[in-house]
C-alpha cells in the first residue's frame, strides 16, 4: 500500500472515531472497509496529524477491549 493510500485509510478510521464522517460516507465504505484499528495502523500513525493519531490509539484500545469482552463473560457487571 502506498503512503497516500495508507494515510487516506488512517484518516478515514480516525475521522469515524472523531465523528467527522457522515453516515452516507460510512455506509458507502460499508463492511468491506477495514474499520478496526490494528497494530499496523498504530505503527503508521505518524502519517496523520496528532489529533488523528490520538483517535487511532483510542480506537485500538477500544478494539482490544471489545475483543477481550467478546471472549468471555463480562467482568464487573454488577450481577
Amino acid at each position: 500500500m502506498t503512503n497516500d493510500n495508507a494515510r487516506w485509510e488512517l484518516e478515514i478510521k480516525a475521522d469515524r472515531i472523531l465523528c467527522r464522517l457522515r453516515g452516507e460516507q460510512i455506509a458507502y465504505l460499508g463492511d468491506g472497509f477495514p474499520w478496526v484499528v490494528t497494530v499496523a495502523d498504530i505503527r503508521s500513525a505518524d502519517l496523520v496529524d496528532p489529533v488523528r493519531q490520538a483517535a487511532l490509539r483510542l480506537g485500538r484500545e477500544a478494539a482490544l477491549i471489545a475483543a477481550r469482552d467478546s471472549d468471555g463473560p463480562r467482568a464487573n457487571t454488577g450481577r
